[in-house]
């Protein structure tokens, strides 16, 4: 079963890391900043927003989740993640019920996050098919350096 992250909170994430970006970049090459701007900025700022809006498209059709037998695989662009059921051992269910994303810890004390989908259906079928959970507490005291 294929589920598409929510494209809402994609664009969001999205367009702060690209206006950062490009913030960035403009003050690392050019280093001044005038108003009115002059012509050329404008060529670069449209030059970054078609490749940013380009970008977004195909980051949006080549990223998804497939729940499988025996984990979660997250396909992005080039990259095939897997991320077994076996290995998750907590998932806070209010945190990521209230932001939109599925925050997990892995038995190596790794926490993922991963935006969920318009329904939450991602959030649920994991708290059904995770069979080794723990509590917050458990956790902590197994990673304590863990922050999550």
């Amino acid at each position: 079963m294929k589920i598409y992250p929510n494209m809402k909170k994609t664009l969001i994430y999205f367009s702060l890391l690209s206006i950062g970006l490009l913030f960035l970049f403009y003050l690392t090459f050019d280093g001044s900043f005038t108003w009115p701007l002059p012509s050329k900025d404008y060529i670069i700022f449209a030059g970054w927003l078609v490749i940013t809006v380009i970008y977004f498209v195909i980051t949006l059709r080549g990223g998804y989740y497939v729940l499988e037998k025996s984990g979660l695989r997250q396909k992005q662009l080039n990259k095939d993640l897997m991320y077994e059921y076996k290995r998750i051992i907590y998932i806070n269910e209010e945190w990521s019920r209230k932001n939109g994303m599925l925050l997990f810890v892995t038995d190596r004390g790794d926490a993922k996050y991963l935006i969920l989908d318009k329904k939450q259906i991602l959030l649920d079928e994991m708290l059904k098919r995770c069979s080794k959970l723990m509590t917050r507490e458990e956790v902590s005291n197994k990673f304590p350096n863990l922050k999550f």
